[in-house]
């Protein structure tokens, strides 16, 4: 398999943009490659070779040698991963970046059922130790995500009574409090949901979940962005449905900067939210009256070609969310894959032409000031979706964004 990453080289922590760069090369012996983690100044990559071993590496200068070395050794961890265990890494996407990993597996015995943070520099300046583990008991902590104001909220399950939630705590100091406890993990919040989020993603305002049965929820502790929520804001920090997308089928959720993204069953594609702050430029998707009267789009800056082949918002949209309309080569595609960094989403498509013939194609727009949107030679905002004609009828794997990068996986 082979990583290609753009924009902010976070191995480096450089900014020049680069065109093309390859992390990993493709060998025979590497079966797959995961991201399993990236913010705008490191990741996570896991690597399978022919054995079925994996070595998972970290990428970045956000942690010390101690706590590098620990991800790249632990036994825990890369069972979890070769054995199918849930493994959940998380932190502060747009500030600390990577900030621990939560293992657990229902079934499992093997795999272990554990929380590990790890500690900040001014922790570790305090004498908190540089990894802190948790073993859990009860009570499986699936998922953690950091959210602004550096709360933490995290999915959990009741391994005995199969009871579901997601909590929210202050910050870690709370949480310590209730882990060291031994009792039942509460939080005097109360419980944000009672169900175990399929996915999960944050972005700077807003946390989107995908249910077991592919149905989306949006919460936010900040009534300011209520189009980041996807629906009218209530009132309350507790997941609520999105109405636009309630009697659809998601497989797929993605979520960075003030935007969030959903892609459906049927490869439909929905994007809801709004331009960062301090953005030059806006989404056309986000425009109305876009299309002309044959319902393509009429921006003076696409040529035929591009009325053809690319993704816009046509016909009367909802207030909120926007269901697009993908294209490639005149033939209506449908979207498999979706990632969202700070300003910037990449789209993953597919179509059968008139004679049965697969196409793909890879879309980007946005913010494209470090060439986060693949090797084009613009740096510039595209508000428009443009194809990236280096990955024209290659499988993407994986998608990831985050701060300034992007991260894709395809196969040899």
């Amino acid at each position: 398999m082979q990583l290609y990453t753009f924009g902010f080289n976070v191995q480096t922590q450089t900014n020049e943009s680069q065109k093309e760069r390859l992390i990993s090369a493709p060998e025979a012996g590497v079966e797959a490659i995961k991201v399993l983690w990236s913010s705008w100044c490191d990741a996570i990559v896991a690597r399978q070779d022919a054995a079925g071993s994996w070595t998972i590496d970290y990428l970045g200068a956000g942690l010390t040698t101690t706590q590098k070395d620990h991800i790249a050794q632990s036994e825990e961890l890369r069972n979890a991963v070769s054995r199918g265990g849930t493994v959940s890494f998380f932190g502060s996407t747009m500030h600390a970046g990577l900030q621990g990993y939560t293992i657990s597996n229902s079934t499992d015995p093997e795999v272990a059922n554990k929380l590990v943070v790890f500690a900040t520099d001014l922790d570790i300046s305090n004498n908190v130790p540089e990894v802190q583990p948790h073993n859990l008991s009860t009570e499986g902590i699936l998922d953690a995500k950091i959210i602004s104001g550096g709360d933490i909220l995290l999915s959990m399950i009741n391994r005995v009574t199969g009871g579901a939630k997601v909590l929210h705590f202050r910050d870690f100091t709370e949480l310590w409090s209730r882990l060291r406890s031994n009792l039942c993990l509460y939080s005097k919040q109360g419980a944000l949901a009672s169900f175990v989020p399929a996915q999960w993603v944050t972005n700077a305002t807003t946390s989107t979940v995908l249910d077991q049965h592919g149905k989306v929820y949006t919460s936010t502790r900040d009534s300011r962005y209520s189009k980041s929520l996807g629906r009218p804001y209530e009132g309350s920090s507790a997941f609520e449905l999105v109405p636009y997308l309630s009697e659809t089928c998601v497989t797929k959720i993605a979520s960075g900067g003030f935007m969030s993204a959903a892609v459906s069953s049927d490869g439909e594609l929905f994007l809801w939210g709004e331009a960062c702050p301090g953005t030059d430029g806006k989404l056309s998707v986000f425009n109305i009256d876009t299309v002309d009267e044959e319902g393509l789009p009429n921006f003076d800056s696409m040529d035929k070609v591009a009325k053809v082949t690319g993704i816009w918002a046509e016909g009367e949209q909802d207030e909120f969310v926007k269901c697009l309309t993908i294209r490639i080569d005149g033939e209506e595609a449908r979207a498999y894959d979706v990632a969202i960094g700070c300003g910037h989403i990449l789209v993953a498509v597919e179509s059968l032409d008139s004679s049965g013939k697969k196409k793909r194609a890879l879309f980007a727009a946005g913010e494209n000031n470090l060439e986060q949107l693949g090797p084009n030679g613009r740096n510039q905002f595209f508000e428009d979706f443009e194809e990236v004609i280096a990955f024209r009828d290659k499988q993407i794997a994986q998608l990831v964004a985050a701060g300034w990068s992007t991260f894709v996986v395809t196969p040899n």
